[in-house]
């Protein structure tokens, strides 16, 4: 497992961030790890039901960007898959062609998420999995990012494998996306 790195205007958290991702042929699993929550912040307004949960990202919840390279002359790594996963079990999904330009929830396209949530004696454990079969993936190098979105709204905090370090938050930078794995083993 990866420790995500935080971008966070609170230097006391003490929230910590794990992660991995196995890629094997079309089966993609990313587990994450969030330890020392104070707070689960959630909302169940959100459906269950289908991944089109517009907004579910500013409540806690893992996100991965997902690229799959099938050539090694690819270099705009779109499009791209983003998948959310809160503690609820609410998911989001979308299909990245452009970042902010052109995007669609895909009607043909689901992954399971499964959850773990624990108090511990120093906070809450919360324990997720993202699993996602994509035939496309069979000889692909999975790209992407790994990151989460954690606490209410005046003090919530960033986490993500890879940063584009220019000072403004922002995931939906495929330039910033890093390997995450070959067919068959662990990042």
């Amino acid at each position: 497992m990866k420790k995500l790195i935080p971008f966070t205007k609170n230097p006391k958290s003490e929230t910590e961030i794990w992660a991995e991702v196995i890629h094997d042929h079309s089966n993609i699993e990313i587990h994450f790890w969030a330890k020392n929550l104070k707070k689960i912040h959630t909302s169940p307004s959100y459906s269950l039901e289908h991944i089109r949960n517009w907004g579910l990202w500013d409540f806690d919840v893992v996100e991965c960007f997902l690229y799959l390279e099938k050539n090694r002359k690819e270099q705009e790594k779109t499009p791209y898959y983003e998948l959310q996963l809160s503690p609820l079990g609410q998911r989001f999904c979308l299909v990245i062609e452009a970042p902010r330009k052109t995007f669609y929830s895909p009607f043909h396209l689901d992954f399971e998420g499964k959850n773990t949530i624990k108090e511990t004696a120093f906070g809450i454990e919360w324990r997720s999995q993202i699993n996602i079969d994509l035939p496309q993936a069979n000889e692909a190098k999975l790209w992407g990012n790994l990151c989460a979105c954690l606490g209410p709204k005046e003090g919530r905090e960033y986490f993500a494998l890879n940063w584009n370090y220019q000072g403004v938050l922002d995931f939906h930078r495929p330039d910033s996306f890093v390997p995450l794995s070959k067919t068959g083993s662990p990042l």
